[in-house]
């Protein structure tokens, strides 16, 4: 559709430039197709984002290696990688979290209005 022309794309949508939509056929058009709105990202709390740093395989298979080196007596190897873990865990929670922190920041700024023409007048509706 970026390739029409705006004469094409007022056709395609079966609307006018000038007098945009009736008030009844944007009503119709809402209870048809819905609201024109991007689904809301669920929050994630800072526990689960926590958690998730754990839930990779080389997490695991780091554990494992921490385990084996214990196992075997090497404790400043064992130690070691699990500083690498916590490490690993830490950068990676600081930079989600901080992630979520501006996506929150950015959609509660977003502009909540939007300029529409109906039955042939500028107006303002909300943008929901």
């Amino acid at each position: 559709m970026h390739t029409l022309s705006l004469a094409e794309l007022f056709q395609l949508q079966q609307s006018d430039a000038a007098e945009g939509l009736t008030t009844a056929e944007a009503t119709r058009r809402l209870a048809q197709h819905g609201p024109n709105t991007l689904a809301q990202a669920r929050q994630r709390s800072a526990l689960s984002i926590c958690l998730a740093q754990f839930r990779s395989l080389i997490v695991a298979l780091l554990v494992v290696a921490t385990v084996i080196a214990f196992a075997m007596g090497e404790n400043i190897e064992a130690v070691a990688i699990l500083v690498v873990i916590i490490l690993n865990a830490g950068i990676g929670f600081l930079t989600e979290w901080k992630a979520e922190q501006a996506l929150s920041a950015l959609q509660k700024q977003s502009v909540r209005v939007a300029q529409v023409i109906r039955d042939g007048a500028r107006s303002e509706i909300p943008a929901v």
